[in-house]
């Protein structure tokens, strides 16, 4: 899979895991407190957390690991956590901070492949809702 394959592909993760939490998908035979998308060099991940446990739904190889990088708001990351709560469209990122409240202004997730090609994708702090670009863009609203 090719860069931009790759990056829509963790796009619609992103979507399935917001839409999970909408609409309340029950967690594990649980209701669900959260519903979790995380990434790294190599894998994503879909989980859920009920009131007992998180519980890994789902893990996926990314495929153009070897030419990349993550960055989160122009900061070098390892590993991105986006937790969805249940009912709502707010989403966090990483470690709890609802997007926005710390910031001050919309989170976004730099996307760049050895070739110079970039996407970015931006959380609107005010709905929750991710959109995809081209190149390094300001998320600003």
């Amino acid at each position: 899979m090719n860069f931009q394959g790759e990056i829509d592909t963790i796009f619609n993760q992103i979507l399935e895991v917001r839409m999970n939490a909408l609409t309340e998908k029950m967690c594990d035979d649980k209701a669900s407190e959260k519903w979790i998308f995380g990434f790294n060099a190599t894998t994503s991940t879909i989980s859920c957390k009920n009131n007992i446990e998180e519980v890994p739904v789902q893990t996926y190889d990314t495929q153009w690991h070897q030419s990349h990088t993550i960055e989160l708001d122009d900061v070098p990351k390892v590993t991105v956590r986006i937790e969805f709560l249940p009912d709502t469209s707010q989403s966090f990122i990483p470690y709890g901070d609802p997007i926005g409240t710390n910031q001050g202004d919309n989170a976004k997730i730099l996307f760049t492949h050895d070739s110079g090609e970039q996407k970015t994708i931006c959380f609107n702090r005010i709905m929750g809702i991710p959109e995809l670009s081209s190149g390094d863009t300001d998320c600003t609203p």
